[in-house]
């Protein structure tokens, strides 16, 4: 019987995180998957980043993930999402080479010290005291301290195209069933989520001049801190509408949709519903936006983004056709739904390890949330807090207010969910703070202690952190006024009297546009953040503070409906008690206090 410190059961982009992390902080790893060809694959749609992601994939970079290398390794586009807008809500997204991308990732693994590959299912787990036993379909059985269940949407996995249903985790990729009954065996809980995915077509049978065209860009950073290298060959995607023609055709077979006939109880994604849940839930609307994805420079099939359905094939390719551009398409797969089993996320500690399964951990979509980059996030926070538990060292947790992982993992655990879980800059009390441009700033030297991040990256930090604070002082003594009608920052610092010898730093190279952005958007911030450090203080301090129990919330002005609603429920004693309710947030919170402190000055 084969032995390892630590078994991670799934080789998606949570289950890849969370092996290489501990391996590469000295453990002994194996890496199961039931088909080692779709490594960290991208079933869905084919892109990193996006609002609140690229937060994540920069924060897995510095924490000394995978994720972000490998999404500029294989990018075949790039575009900064919000680019109108503020620098807390803006986001760099990376279309991916699907293949390339899976490739790189496997390369990766196959040479990481430490780490052992294998195709193979788990169909029975067990404890023995402080260690696990798994039994593979094959007969193989090995033995671990800790493992790591990574196994997104595989779970009881079962997936509808109209009328047709079948066992599977992915189309054509067997559930794991036996693995789901050992779980159950540990008394874990679950929850019955849904999700799904769009028609891939053949792109060249698509029309592209009857569609808007959306080239790639040259962003300023990359998801990988140091790198400004892009690719020298790139592709476009291109946007369409659905028409009035193609919402009729829906309509009129809404009846052979699983999702309406009653087949399917998980409950599906709010944020990225189906085509069906959009006609009926928006039947005022004409149109909805459609994005053609291309999956890769050797690949011809492209996800058509905004069209997700499990309806019958033959109506998928009817109301495809009365859509501009796709009237003469050719589909290689079917739009389908998958039902699948994930964990009762509040049964985890913010380490991610099961509160009543010592050594257990959970990561990804198994633990209710949605998104590559939520589940890698997942993955190397399991990996990492699994591996300082092998060496009796405290363990990693990243609070609300200094990343967006934080965010994601404590809304998790604390406040779990009922619907697949997404991350959103908004999600975050301190969105001006946790920005993607400031991942290093916020996580560097925390990844230092833990022994993760590379030197490079540690370096180009530090270079960062001085230039940025000596620029800092610099400004602010000059008395720049950002709102001046000659020169932002940013140009100011761009323009020939500003040296590198002024600033007081040796660059071999010019600063990179990079440090000006961030520079501009620290200065920017710089009282919004003070302030928001202000409110961290004050929630931290009135936590044990009472709340009046004759308090009629329905009355307190600036109070969301939602939050007033759950605290007339729950009626708390103290501010404590409301804290990791879901439905009222960080500012709900503050407006109850302010309204207190001022009803008692009253009294």
């Amino acid at each position: 019987m084969d032995k390892y410190d630590v078994l991670v059961i799934g080789a998606g982009h949570a289950g890849c995180e969370a092996a290489l992390a501990c391996a590469r902080l000295g453990h002994s790893v194996l890496l199961s998957t039931i088909n080692l060809d779709k490594v960290a694959h991208l079933p869905c749609n084919p892109s990193i980043g996006g609002p609140g992601k690229s937060q994540l994939v920069r924060e897995i970079d510095i924490l000394g993930g995978e994720m972000a290398e490998n999404a500029d390794k294989a990018a075949i586009q790039y575009r900064i999402l919000n680019s109108k807008k503020g620098a807390a809500a803006q986001a760099l997204r990376a279309q991916e080479d699907l293949w390339r991308y899976s490739e790189l990732m496997r390369m990766t693994l196959d040479s990481q010290k430490n780490l052992s590959l294998i195709e193979g299912k788990v169909i029975s787990l067990q404890k023995f005291g402080y260690a696990f036993s798994a039994e593979f379909q094959n007969g193989l059985r090995v033995t671990s301290k800790k493992v790591i269940v990574a196994t997104g949407t595989f779970l009881r996995g079962k997936i509808f195209i109209g009328d047709f249903s079948q066992e599977a985790g992915r189309y054509g990729e067997q559930p794991s069933n036996g693995l789901y009954y050992s779980l159950k065996k540990f008394g874990i809980d679950f929850l019955r989520l849904k999700t799904g995915t769009t028609p891939r077509a053949d792109i060249s049978s698509i029309n592209t001049d009857l569609c808007e065209e959306q080239p790639s860009e040259s962003p300023i950073f990359k998801f990988t801190h140091g790198d400004y290298s892009y690719p020298k060959k790139t592709v476009s995607c291109f946007l369409t509408r659905t028409t009035k023609n193609a919402h009729s055709i829906i309509k009129k077979n809404i009846h052979r949709s699983p999702l309406f006939g009653g087949k399917i109880s998980g409950i599906g994604p709010r944020y990225c519903p189906s085509i069906e849940d959009k006609i009926i839930k928006f039947p005022n609307k004409d149109s909805h936006l459609v994005f053609v994805e291309p999956e890769g420079f050797r690949s011809k099939e492209a996800y058509l983004q905004g069209l997700s359905t499990s309806l019958p094939e033959e109506v998928q390719m009817e109301f495809l056709s009365k859509i501009p551009g796709f009237e003469n398409i050719r589909i290689f797969k079917p739009g389908y739904a998958v039902e699948y089993d994930s964990v009762n996320s509040r049964d985890l500690l913010l380490t991610l390890e099961h509160s009543r399964v010592k050594g257990l951990y959970f990561a990804g979509q198994v633990n209710g949330s949605s998104g590559y980059e939520e589940a890698a996030s997942q993955g190397i926070i399991a990996g990492i807090n699994a591996s300082l538990s092998l060496k009796n060292l405290p363990p990693l947790i990243l609070n609300r207010s200094e990343s967006m992982i934080g965010v994601l993992i404590d809304d998790l655990c604390r406040k779990g969910t009922k619907e697949p879980y997404r991350l959103f800059p908004s999600s975050s009390e301190f969105m001006l703070y946790t920005r993607q441009d400031n991942a290093d700033e916020r996580l560097a030297s925390l990844s230092k202690k833990i022994g993760l991040i590379s030197d490079n990256k540690f370096e180009f930090y530090i270079s960062k952190k001085q230039w940025l604070k000596k620029s800092f002082h610099f400004i602010k003594n000059k008395r720049i006024s950002l709102n001046s009608k000659n020169k932002s920052v940013y140009e100011f610092l761009k323009t020939p009297e500003i040296t590198l010898s002024t600033l007081g730093i040796d660059f071999k190279d010019n600063v990179p546009d990079e440090f000006l952005f961030s520079l501009e958007t620290s200065i920017k911030y710089e009282g919004y953040i003070k302030k928001q450090a202000i409110n961290r203080k004050l929630i931290s301090q009135i936590s044990n503070k009472p709340i009046p129990s004759d308090i009629k919330y329905s009355e307190v002005p600036g109070l969301s409906m939602e939050a007033a609603s759950k605290l007339e429920n729950i009626k708390p004693a103290f501010f404590s008690e409301i804290h990791d309710t879901l439905g009222i947030s960080f500012f709900d919170i503050l407006v109850l206090h302010k309204y207190i402190e001022k009803k008692n000055i009253r009294l």
